[in-house]
């Protein structure tokens, strides 16, 4: 019986931004979403990552488009993510969950942070190991 793909937004403490909201559909798992800026600079461009997580656990990271914002965002403050472009299409094969996390952030006049993977990685595990021991919630059925 197909249970559904799993969705989530994947917490990140250290990371200079949020994804506070998305909008997901079968055509485009991210459709839509909200970033808020966390830090003290202004923000002036991001990428967003997903994980894939097959029934196997087998786990597959892919990294979005740079999103560079016409003006940059204060601290505080909210922008919109365009839509990300992730059809059913791309992960239907057996995959199980779709976990979205911030991968980079531009602030001005700083480095750009980048997402620590290997955390992501097992932040992503975590959530899928719980999820194989309870009904999930948030189901999407493509």
């Amino acid at each position: 019986m197909d249970k559904g793909i799993s969705l989530c937004l994947i917490s990140q403490p250290d990371c200079p931004a949020v994804l506070i909201t998305a909008v997901h559909k079968p055509s485009d798992f991210l459709q839509a979403a909200i970033v808020r800026n966390l830090s003290g600079r202004p923000l002036s461009g991001f990428r967003l990552g997903w994980a894939l997580t097959s029934i196997s656990r087998r786990l597959e990271l892919r990294l979005g488009p740079l999103v560079k914002l016409a003006e940059p965002i204060e601290p505080g403050r909210i922008c919109s993510v365009p839509a990300q472009g992730i059809s059913s299409d791309d992960v239907r094969a057996g995959a199980i969950l779709v976990s979205f996390f911030v991968a980079r952030i531009f602030l001005v006049g700083e480095k750009p942070w980048k997402a620590d993977l290997g955390e992501i990685k097992k932040r992503v595990q975590s959530v899928t190991s719980y999820l194989q021991g309870h009904v999930t919630a948030l189901s999407l059925h493509a």
